[in-house]
């Protein structure tokens, strides 16, 4: 491998994914009425409409304590917007996205060396109606110490983070188990964030996505084969040295799809093909 490596052209291969919510969803996206973020886009808490059927079917003078309980906890989800990522597809790896993962290989020592990142932009929530600012935070990476650190790529815990309590962002074997078979190199990603605003969004509306990632150094290609949400919108790119960013794929949300697919966790499969590096 040392000698194979010696002789390959290049010294790096860099690939991303970003997963973000398009500035533009039609029949979804609204524009913030007024406040700081007056203008920018903003989609509805997704569980909103859900709530109001829920009224519709129980009243809220009815119902008994434990539903009086639970209205009370997720009213403010009625008025609660979240902003988008104001953008559409994009090769810059540090796009403003809800997920980012970037992986660096380094090929000029006497084995490929794996180097990731992993992290969150900021959410914002807003009221649908005024624009207030109802909510600013960032989600955090989680680890409970049993890796030296989530860069790591020979982890191989079930999880890469032991979650107490309430997930914000959770990552289970990111990145893991850099194998090398006939100069062919593989890797595995599976990770999952929710949104740290709410309760609601880190028990059940997650976005996710896992998959293996091959890269064939004699032809110079790389392909990811596994499976990504129905929302939002996922893209991946890759680089080789200094060269132009080559895309692997880009899938925008599915026809008709809504941020209640979120629930459920990812369910759709996506190979992009083997695609040039060069």
């Amino acid at each position: 491998m040392t000698k194979y490596l010696q002789q390959l052209p290049i010294n790096r291969i860099c690939f991303w994914i970003n997963v973000f919510i398009p500035g533009d969803i039609p029949g979804i996206t609204r524009v913030v009425p007024d406040g700081p973020y007056r203008g920018k886009t903003m989609v509805p808490h997704p569980a909103a409409k859900e709530i109001n059927f829920i009224d519709s079917l129980v009243p809220p003078k009815y119902g008994g304590k434990a539903v009086t309980n639970l209205r009370e906890a997720i009213v403010p989800v009625r008025t609660a917007g979240y902003l988008t990522d104001q953008r559409s597809f994009s090769p810059n790896p540090k796009a403003s996205s809800r997920m980012h993962s970037l992986a660096t290989i380094l090929l000029n020592g006497i084995y490929p060396q794996l180097t990731q990142k992993h992290w969150s932009d900021t959410t914002v929530e807003v009221n649908v109606d005024t624009g207030r600012q109802t909510c600013r935070t960032t989600a955090k990476e989680w680890t409970d110490g049993t890796c030296d650190s989530w860069y790591e790529f020979a982890c191989t815990d079930a999880f890469a983070g032991t979650i107490p309590g309430f997930v914000k962002i959770k990552k289970k074997d990111i990145y893991r188990n850099l194998n090398v078979e006939e100069n062919l190199l593989k890797l595995f990603i599976e990770t999952t964030a929710g949104d740290p605003c709410t309760v609601l969004g880190q028990l059940i509306g997650k976005i996710d996505y896992s998959g293996e990632i091959l890269i064939d150094l004699d032809k110079m290609r790389i392909r990811f084969n596994g499976t990504i949400g129905d929302v939002p919108a996922y893209e991946m790119y890759a680089q080789v040295d200094n060269g132009p960013t080559k895309l692997v794929f880009k899938e925008p949300m599915t026809s008709g799809a809504n941020f209640t697919n979120l629930i459920g966790g990812a369910k759709k499969a996506k190979d992009s093909y083997w695609q040039s590096l060069v």
